[in-house]
């Protein structure tokens, strides 16, 4: 090759690589704090199929966000990318991620699909992605939460688990006046009914507040879509989530289990909370304490560890001595039990 063919193609070879670069979305990661993206309530239809080892199988269901509207190809879409996460978490289960999204959608209009297509997949999880539509289509929300409440009702009435999807951040979704009443529908709907959120609103603004991405790296050019790397980010940070959940549900029950006293079928002496171990040592080493403060933090750690108790499927609950700062404290203490350290039925 001459020196002037070689310098030509070089140059032509540095112009595509730059063309390319231009075009290719950066990657820079994706992250969100855990408090962002910790789901507050249990999933306990998924965690029973994961801990079974049980084939897990999830709707997912919504308008043009689950169907992929501005990813490169199907597999490309979050709930093909979910499966490949949670395909990977959990190597041991099959692992089933069904995509009923039709775009354009209306929540009333998902709901009226359900019995076709949710219910005789008989999921352990569906996840609801909602809202997007009903905030460009109408100036009011009027009717939105009844029809949120009303599919919760019936996903919970065949035993699934519910994790509902806020719509995305997006240049579209932030020029709607309603868009931030929306969010908030849903989360107040979610806290409501007991069922999870996956804050995607929340997630893709710190995704660009943090200087992880620019606007144009995860939304298309239409302004409203999601693309590849967004798509991409919120399956695994969702992944991430459901994982979390059924962990922490795991392990909450593993060490409720480990504590149960064979002759009664209930727990015995338990971890003690974190916040009561300093004033039960000064309580127990004679030194001056806060009575009124470490009464009010055992009731709380009562009301948390009868809680988990319930939650784990426990026949007898009891209040796992947090009162007692261990073994010796219990024959100590136990002239002034209190009636909350008396066995309680479980409901």
């Amino acid at each position: 090759m001459s020196m002037l063919r070689w310098a030509a193609f070089s140059c032509f070879t540095l112009l595509l690589l730059a063309a390319s670069a231009r075009g290719a979305p950066r990657d820079l990661g994706c992250s969100a704090p855990p408090e962002l993206t910790r789901f507050r309530v249990k999933l306990s239809n998924t965690a029973r199929a994961v801990r079974s080892g049980k084939p897990l199988v999830i709707v997912a269901i919504g308008s043009s966000s689950t169907a992929g509207v501005g990813a490169s190809d199907p597999a490309h879409t979050y709930p093909a990318l979910l499966a490949e996460e949670l395909r990977h978490r959990w190597p041991q289960i099959a692992v089933t991620v069904i995509n009923k999204g039709v775009g354009g959608e209306l929540s009333s209009q998902m709901l009226a699909r359900f019995d076709r297509d949710v219910l005789p997949y008989h999921p352990q999880l569906v996840i609801w992605q909602t809202g997007s539509n009903q905030l460009l289509k109408s100036e009011n929300i009027e009717g939105y939460t009844e029809t949120l409440r009303e599919g919760i009702k019936r996903l919970k009435a065949v035993e699934a688990d519910i994790v509902l999807m806020d719509p995305q951040f997006a240049p579209r979704v932030l020029a709607r006046r309603i868009h931030l009443s929306v969010v908030d529908s849903i989360a107040a709907v979610a806290d409501d009914t007991n069922v999870a959120v996956f804050p995607r609103f929340a997630v893709m603004r710190h995704l660009i507040s943090s200087g992880q991405y620019k606007m144009e790296d995860i939304i298309s050019r239409d302004d409203l879509h999601m693309n590849d790397v967004s798509y991409s980010c919120i399956a695994r940070l969702l992944a991430g989530s459901l994982v979390t959940a059924v962990d922490s549900g795991t392990e909450n029950r593993r060490r409720i289990e480990g504590g149960k006293d064979a002759s009664r079928g209930g727990v015995g002496s338990l971890a003690r909370a974190d916040s009561l171990i300093p004033l039960l040592r000064l309580r127990e080493q004679g030194q001056p304490y806060d009575r009124d403060e470490l009464a009010r933090r055992v009731r709380e750690a009562v009301t948390d560890m009868v809680r988990k108790q319930v939650e784990a499927g426990i026949d007898i609950v009891t209040d796992g001595e947090q009162g007692k700062p261990g073994f010796l404290g219990y024959i100590v203490d136990d002239s002034t039990a209190s009636s909350a350290s008396r066995p309680l039925r479980g409901r």
